[in-house]
């Protein structure tokens, strides 16, 4: 009988590092990478349809709970089909097999055809990331990257055998990256959970404030890493330093590694280097693997106004504080 893998968990707010990790960590001999399977627009088709889901016993449902388990087991389940809509300019998404096909001849997304076609079997890199996972041969490690899954990881880890490692990336960094793209989300998506707002009271007053642009970016960072730390201290959880990381990779990745209990020699260390080493990136790739880690470190810096960065330290300073003494 198949041994079971060791599911490893990589999570954290968005644009802080999940990415650059979770592909690290994916260097380990006979892993593979499951892209975001709790994303609302590409993921399992049963995750709550709000950003960062919280769920907890009462929370999840027959269906849910169903899927969960068989993602854990690595067997089959339905992840949501989308489609590019030129038309609107966002993701149609979790619509049917009936519309992909429909797209395919009339091309709304203005993909290439083959793309479309693919579209109907394969749905999108997260499914084909977790069918690959599923049927990989000798396989020791299933590398869960999603940012998405952070509110849920209590519930992942008091039910499931996963190891959670979170990363956490510079507040002034995070800012700058999230206003470059123009991502935010709206704060509604925590406001409308109600088990989370009782269970986390610190939610509940960010998210009754000004809902202004600056104040959705930086206090998703805030919830996200707050709550991380406050699980921190009832949980077996990693908490690692995207800059640390950065400014030495291989150190840092050995040292997960003894904390996770693998042998460090399990690590690809070319892969490595060439992930953190690379010398040219493409600016609009904003998954780029290969990357000069060190370089990273400098993009953001000037980059604020003074206003933003006083707000920025003023909301996040004991906060950062914290994650600097527990962090690998």
């Amino acid at each position: 009988m198949k041994d079971k893998p060791s599911f490893l968990l990589v999570t954290g707010c968005r644009r802080s590092g999940t990415t650059f990790l979770g592909n690290l960590v994916g260097t380990l001999s006979n892993s593979s990478y499951v892209e975001e399977p709790f994303n609302k627009l590409r993921g399992l088709k049963t995750i709550p349809d709000v950003w960062y889901p919280y769920l907890t016993d009462e929370i999840v449902n027959k269906e849910l709970k169903r899927d969960l388990n068989r993602f854990f087991e690595l067997k089959k389940i339905p992840f949501r089909h989308s489609i590019n809509n030129n038309d609107t300019g966002y993701l149609d998404c979790n619509t049917t097999v009936g519309k992909v096909i429909l797209d395919v001849f009339k091309n709304q997304s203005g993909e290439p055809l083959l793309k479309r076609i693919l579209r109907v079997v394969l749905k999108n890199h997260h499914y084909l990331s977790y069918t690959k996972t599923r049927y990989k041969s000798n396989l020791n490690y299933a590398v869960i990257k999603d940012a998405l899954i952070a509110l849920s990881t209590p519930y992942i880890a008091d039910n499931y055998n996963v190891k959670t490692v979170f990363i956490y990336r510079n507040p002034e960094a995070y800012f700058y990256s999230m206003v470059k793209q123009n991502w935010y989300i709206e704060l509604t998506d925590f406001q409308k959970q109600n088990q989370l707002l009782k269970d986390y009271p610190f939610v509940k007053n960010l998210v009754e404030e000004e809902h202004t642009k600056d104040n959705r970016v930086i206090n998703e960072w805030i919830i996200v890493n707050k709550f991380l730390l406050e699980i921190y201290k009832k949980h077996d959880v990693i908490c690692i330093s995207q800059e640390e990381l950065a400014k030495k990779p291989i150190e840092q990745m050995e040292k997960l590694c003894a904390k996770l209990g693998i042998n460090s020699n399990e690590l690809d260390y070319d892969k490595i280097k060439k992930m953190t080493t690379a010398s040219t990136v493409n600016p609009k790739n904003i998954k780029n693997v290969n990357r000069n880690s060190i370089e990273t470190l400098k993009s953001w810096k000037g980059k604020l106004t003074e206003q933003q960065q006083h707000m920025i330290k003023q909301k996040t300073e004991s906060i950062l504080s914290e994650l600097e003494t527990i962090k690998l």
